[in-house]
This record gives structure tokens, C-alpha cells and sequence, in this order.
């Protein structure tokens, strides 16, 4: 017989990280006809998922924050090897690079170098972009060839 995890799912759609309950049972609906009933009000009244305990147990919000993390990670590192390769004067200031669009950049977006403290633009790292979904697409080609010099090396 299968076991299952009973998790709670809040008001804001995300369920709760740990289950509430694990049990054997052929089918995951012994839950709401069996084990429910039995508790309080309160929780009777909140909605449940119960998922196969040999099923991956990992909330749809987790993965995509890992994702998110991962890509955020990996666009520092491409922005500052750009940076490292293209101003190597700056290898002593505080920079950072960031997607910027202001009057030195014509009014257009790119992916500049700035100093830390006032964010004084110092350079750009890529080409002008009229929308900055156009810059994200931008810097996931770089990540992408970043990845396949990786692997190739």
C-alpha cells in the first residue's frame, strides 16, 4: 500500500512546506473520507492536496526560485567577466553592472558598468536595446555561450 502526504494549501495558493499528515492508503481520497473528518473545524474548512510520498515532494514555487537564483547567479558572473575583458581600467573601483537606460545610454536600454556607491555610469557591456525584455533576451544568449565554452573546455 502507498503512503501519502497531506499538505495544507494556504489562502495565497502556496502549500505548506512539510506535510501536515503521512498515511497508508490505497488512494489518496481515504484523506478527505477518512482522516478530514476527524479534525478540527478550522482545518476542515482549508483546502488540501495530498501527493504519493515516491513522488518528488517539491513546491512549484521552490523550483522556481532555484531557477531564478541559478539565472541570477549566472548573469553576475557573465556581466563581470564582460566587465573584466572590456574595462580592465575599473579592476580596482567598486562596480557592478546593471541594465540601465538614461541619457547617456540615448534612451535606450543596456547592460552597463556603474560605480557602487552612486551608480555613475561608467561604460556599457552590451548593445542598445528599445525594451528591456529585448536586453533579457540579450544577456540569456550570453549565459547560454557561457555555459557551451563550459562544456566544451
Amino acid at each position: 500500500m502507498p503512503n501519502w502526504n497531506a499538505y495544507k494549501v494556504f489562502a495565497s495558493g502556496k502549500r505548506a512546506k512539510s506535510p501536515y499528515t503521512t498515511f497508508e492508503a490505497e488512494e489518496s481520497q481515504h484523506f478527505f473520507d477518512s482522516i478530514l473528518p476527524t479534525l478540527a473545524a478550522k482545518l476542515q474548512k482549508a483546502k488540501w492536496i495530498v501527493i504519493d510520498s515516491e513522488l518528488p515532494q517539491e513546491r512549484k514555487a521552490e523550483a522556481k526560485d532555484e531557477e531564478k537564483e541559478k539565472f541570477e547567479k549566472d548573469k553576475v558572473r557573465v556581466l563581470s567577466k564582460l566587465a573584466a575583458k572590456k574595462f580592465p581600467e575599473f579592476a580596482d573601483k567598486k562596480i557592478e553592472a546593471c541594465l540601465a537606460m538614461n541619457e547617456k545610454t540615448g534612451w535606450r536600454w543596456t547592460w552597463c558598468v556603474v560605480e557602487c556607491a552612486s551608480h555613475e555610469y561608467l561604460g556599457e557591456l552590451s548593445e542598445r536595446f528599445d525594451y528591456p525584455s529585448l536586453a533579457d533576451k540579450w544577456i540569456e544568449e550570453q549565459i547560454k555561450c557561457m555555459v557551451r565554452t563550459q562544456h566544451t573546455k
